[in-house]
């Protein structure tokens, strides 16, 4: 399977690639080989490469910066991340994203489902 990284020098990135190129042709890309705000190099790229997957892990993950920062954190987090969904949907690429926990206000005393509601209580929660 071809599958393209997304977010490739992050913790995330580094772990997914190393698990999934034991049996998978993957392509590990970071920000500065793939910036996910430059919509039409982006979407130039992933048709060259031509992936059976996209693992979109590209983000501003630093929870202090994106409270200094709200428009950088919204850009990369929000919009670079309907930029990759929207090149996959036109190309029918499969995409996965993992978001973050802190979409949800941490209230609820049992596990949060991906079906509940979530009510992000930060600038980071609110744009993944």
């Amino acid at each position: 399977m071809n599958i393209l990284i997304t977010g490739a020098k992050g913790n995330l990135g580094e772990y997914m690639s190393r698990y999934f190129s034991k049996d998978n042709h993957v392509i590990s890309l970071g920000k500065n080989e793939l910036n996910v705000l430059e919509r039409e190099k982006l979407f130039n790229t992933i048709k060259l490469i031509n992936p059976n997957i996209i693992i979109h892990n590209a983000a501003i993950n630093d929870i202090d910066f994106c409270e200094k920062d709200e428009h950088a954190a919204y850009t990369t987090n929000t919009i670079g991340t309907l930029n990759v969904a929207y090149i996959c949907s036109h190309l029918n690429i499969p995409i996965i994203y993992i978001s973050s926990s802190y979409v949800f206000n941490g209230k609820k005393k049992s596990p949060y489902y991906e079906t509940d509601f979530c009510e992000p209580i930060n600038t980071f929660g609110k744009t993944h």
